[in-house]
């Protein structure tokens, strides 16, 4: 504890929970839950709540700058995209239009 009555952030507390924000938050895409579950990993190791906060707010707004990244590199390859996804009909289709 510091003189002025704050407790130390252990750096692996702060690892483990910013790794369960992460985890979390990259299989369900719900900053609620990641969130939620950052806390109990907080408590789980007794570490304050408003803590957790910040290190799962850190984790999920790094991956959603990742996300957005990422979704320019798809959209720049939607030429090649869609050309494989044409690859699947070598001929001509038909349909029968809706009368």
């Amino acid at each position: 504890m510091t003189d002025d009555g704050m407790k130390e952030f252990p750096r692996a507390a702060r690892a483990a929970i910013y790794e369960t924000a992460w985890r979390c938050y990259c299989v369900t895409q719900s900053s609620d839950y990641a969130t939620n579950r950052a806390y109990e990993k907080a408590y789980e190791l007794g570490i304050d709540g408003y803590c957790a906060y910040d290190v799962a707010r850190d984790a999920i707004e790094k991956i959603r700058r990742l996300m957005r990244e990422y979704a320019r590199t798809l959209l720049a390859s939607t030429p090649e995209r869609v050309e494989t996804y044409m690859t699947r009909f070598p001929t001509p289709t038909y349909y029968k239009p809706l009368d």
